[in-house]
């Protein structure tokens, strides 16, 4: 837990300055003004990011992996010392973790206190995109037709 917080001190005192390009970090500018499924959720959001990632793979071989995200499921293939409570994200696709439903919880990260944090599964169309929601927030990952497909 100590380490946990030591790795997030730099981060902190750096979010002034990374804060703008982190908002939008690895996004086109076509990503950032499309919408998204959920955007009618939170007409006004107070907090916006828009973060993209470029997989050179057809989007049915990406989707996999986005149907295993979450902490205790494959992870967040991120930092699994902050992300995953320091257990390694999967490498490799998970078949226990590939039938997520609506309303099935994606967990953000360990229980602290009896609070448990988690994103619903609301929707999705594979192999587009999925919708988390947690109260007024929503989480969209989508994939893009790409060389790949």
């Amino acid at each position: 837990m100590i380490l946990d917080g030591v790795t997030a001190v730099p981060w902190w005192l750096a979010a002034p300055l990374v804060r703008p390009w982190y908002l939008r970090w690895g996004a086109t500018n076509e990503e950032l003004k499309a919408s998204m499924p959920g955007d009618e959720i939170v007409p006004r959001a107070g907090f916006n990011a828009t973060r993209g990632i470029t997989v050179a793979a057809p989007r049915q071989c990406v989707w996999p992996w986005i149907m295993q995200v979450g902490y205790g499921r494959a992870g967040f293939y991120s930092y699994d010392l902050v992300d995953n409570g320091g257990r390694p994200s999967a490498d490799r696709i998970e078949s226990e973790d590939q039938s997520l439903r609506p309303g099935d919880s994606i967990p953000m990260f360990h229980e602290t206190r009896g609070l448990a944090v988690a994103y619903r599964v609301d929707s999705f169309e594979p192999p587009d995109w999925m919708l988390w929601v947690t109260g007024r927030a929503t989480a969209n990952h989508r994939t893009a037709p790409g060389a790949g497909d």
